[in-house]
């Protein structure tokens, strides 16, 4: 009898156990029981599920004592304000005239998004800034959405699927550029010609960009995104 009911009780406690356990969502990890976190945005378990994450993690790179990852995204829409060169060739300091705050707060408010996530603010998509020479250029200001079907007034650029490497803006990263902080447009030319060719990867012509996504108000701190290919490698 006693040995059916210690039979019973563990069989009770792995079934509890069980119960607790939290279904993984690729390319987050579950913290402190409460919440999802990636970088320093923060979800709850309900809330992480209804925004389909499906960003994940493939590999993690240690470039000189500071990690960057590669990064698979599906594809993705986003919605705001785009502005594109006129000039042949495309200057990028047409962007200093072109770009008006009223008018791209404007269309970053009326853009259609049914599950905001908190923690993200706008977008900056740099549109081919980094061909040698591209037939125009683009810079979009923009919010992550599910829908194309925006208001009149508010431009849409879809993103397709892509393997990107990110890198982080802070003092570890900085200190790799020889500065005391810097801001994730800063890490582009950086991951480009430093940490990818060293890592095996070049940048992808899939059509997807370069982006900045930004974890504070001031838009001085988040992550740089690459688009990248792995490349491979000539036989003799």
């Amino acid at each position: 009898m006693k040995k059916r009911f210690f039979i019973n009780a563990v069989a009770l406690l792995l079934l509890i156990g069980a119960a607790g356990c939290k279904k993984e969502i690729p390319g987050y990890r579950y913290h402190d029981g409460r919440t999802w976190v990636m970088g320093d945005y923060w979800y709850g378990e309900t809330e992480a599920k209804d925004l389909k994450m499906e960003e994940r993690i493939v590999e993690s790179i240690t470039h000189e004592g500071v990690v960057f990852e590669i990064v698979w995204r599906p594809e993705t829409v986003y919605a705001g304000k785009a502005y594109y060169t006129t000039g042949n060739p495309p200057l990028k300091d047409e962007f200093h005239t072109m770009t008006n705050d009223e008018e791209i707060q404007k269309a970053l408010d009326s853009v259609l998004v049914f599950n905001p996530r908190p923690s993200m603010g706008r977008v900056h998509i740099s549109v081919d800034f980094w061909k040698h020479n591209p037939e125009r250029l683009g810079f979009i200001f923009a919010k992550e959405t599910e829908t194309k079907d925006q208001p009149e007034g508010v431009d849409v650029f879809v993103m397709p699927a892509s393997l990107f490497i990110r890198g982080y803006s802070d003092e570890n990263t900085a200190r790799l550029l020889k500065q005391a902080s810097c801001q994730p447009w800063e890490l582009f030319a950086f991951m480009r010609y430093q940490v990818m060719p060293r890592y095996g990867y070049i940048m992808a012509e899939n059509g997807a960009q370069e982006m900045e996504f930004f974890d504070n108000a001031e838009r001085t701190r988040g992550y740089a995104y690459i688009p990248v290919v792995k490349k491979i490698e000539e036989q003799p």
